[in-house]
């Protein structure tokens, strides 16, 4: 999971470590990594979970440690959550 650096402000969430990671054009770039207490969207909830804090990114990515406990049905104007 990715949070932008103006939701990490906002959030208050320090670097705890970096971590390199390669990205969508290949390249391999260095990502601060914070915690935060917890991600809810809808019913779906995750606890105390590690992001990656994206300084160019506008906005965040939910990534597979939210998805992972979750079947997922992506329609026109809805995106729902089942738990596995």
């Amino acid at each position: 999971t990715l949070i932008s650096q103006r939701m990490a402000t906002a959030l208050g969430v320090r670097p705890v470590r970096t971590v390199r990671a390669g990205i969508a054009d290949g390249s391999v770039v260095e990502f601060p990594i914070g915690l935060v207490r917890s991600i809810r969207v809808g019913g779906a909830v995750i606890q105390n979970v590690e992001v990656a804090i994206a300084k160019q990114m506008p906005i965040g990515l939910l990534g597979h440690d939210f998805f992972g406990n979750y079947d997922i049905k992506i329609k026109k104007d809805v995106v729902e959550f089942y738990v596995r």
